[in-house]
């Protein structure tokens, strides 16, 4: 059996959803350990994990982003001794079977293993398919099996993303690297996508995500920039949705706009 270590990255963390997130994954790993990225309520924090054994908090002192996070983490894990880790958002409540499903394709060309991710509020719309697992181009880090010798061949993931893009840049530097991503359908994550409704129009389902206007500002910039690092995508096109999509379905439309569009102009200075 593979020695797993899971690692948590939180900020503001809802503390009862996160004990109930580390009492779901505890049984299935030999430790945890927090990365806390300047949270306010740290003390809560460090007062809900007295409650267990075997879990470990590292504290920032301000936002560092969920790259420098993960970083953290997996450079934790590698100290440690161990070969694989299990990255979860903070609100990632795993189901009981979570990582026995995802060792099972474990390799050393793998880097990473994902399970079935169901968004909340798209749950009508979640992937099926009558294989076990397939190879895809790139997967989410929440309720991912990673690898620590791959992690230190792609130079970990890129800290300048901050959060957007951080999960995708990953997954597509591996396959360009020669190694697989892995998603298997024998477990599934209920994932929140920043706050998703689906909106039906002419008979086509449009996802509206109404995510903060700084996330906006990290969504737009890094479209443009990935798309010089990675030689892949169209960022206008989808920048234009962001911005059509904001205008239609979402509120605080002027700072979404705004936010949309500094991230443009610090995009392209980027390039």
């Amino acid at each position: 059996m593979v020695d797993v270590c899971a690692g948590i990255v939180t900020f503001n963390p809802d503390v009862e959803i996160l004990k109930q997130n580390i009492t779901n994954i505890i049984q299935q790993v030999r430790c945890i350990v927090l990365f806390d990225n300047g949270s306010n309520n740290i003390n809560e924090i460090n007062n809900a994990i007295r409650d267990f054994c075997s879990v470990y908090l590292i504290e920032e002192s301000k936002n560092m982003g969920i790259a420098y996070a993960l970083n953290r983490l997996c450079g934790w894990a590698e100290q440690n001794g161990f070969e694989w880790i299990l990255t979860l958002d903070q609100d990632s409540i795993s189901p009981c079977n979570l990582v026995d499903c995802l060792c099972k394709y474990i390799d050393e060309k793998v880097a990473i293993i994902s399970p079935n991710i169901v968004y909340k509020g798209n749950e009508k719309h979640k992937v099926f398919s009558s294989q076990k697992s397939e190879e895809v181009e790139w997967t989410i880090t929440s309720a991912s099996l990673t690898n620590i010798e791959v992690w230190k061949k792609l130079e970990g993931f890129d800290e300048w993303l901050f959060i957007d893009g951080v999960d995708y840049d990953y997954g597509v530097r591996a396959n360009q690297s020669g190694y697989k991503v892995i998603r298997t359908y024998e477990s599934e994550l209920l994932h929140e996508l920043g706050k998703l409704k689906c909106v039906v129009m002419f008979g086509k389902t449009i996802y509206v995500t109404n995510h903060s206007a700084i996330r906006k500002y990290y969504m737009s910039r890094n479209a443009i920039y990935l798309r010089k690092k990675l030689k892949k995508g169209k960022p206008f096109c989808t920048i234009t949705k962001y911005i059509l999509k904001t205008v239609f379905f979402e509120n605080e439309k002027k700072s979404k706009i705004s936010s949309i569009l500094h991230g443009v102009v610090d995009g392209l200075k980027s390039i």
